[in-house]
């Protein structure tokens, strides 16, 4: 699944321009808030308003945990270098 390249999605993705800590992305509720388990970026107040936002929050969600990767491998291999020196 290619991510797009272009950030004029992001700035115009409704659900999840900006996701705040703690509110529900699709209806801004505060009350008994989740977070996607796969970024811990987005957060929903249940399970029908995380699948509603799916649509648009997938993109988000991949390039998160892609990024994360990257930076665990980094992690690593600076870790690996210390330990040799």
């Amino acid at each position: 699944m290619a991510l797009p390249t272009d950030n004029r999605y992001y700035m115009n993705t409704k659900v999840h321009s900006l996701p705040q800590k703690n509110q529900c992305a699709v209806c801004k509720t505060q009350q008994k808030i989740t977070v996607c388990t796969g970024c811990r970026v987005a957060h929903y107040c249940g399970s029908a308003h995380q699948k509603l936002g799916w649509a648009k929050h997938k993109w988000l969600c991949k390039a998160v945990r892609v990024s994360i990767g990257h930076v665990a491998e980094l992690t690593a291999d600076v870790k690996r270098e210390i330990e040799a020196s």
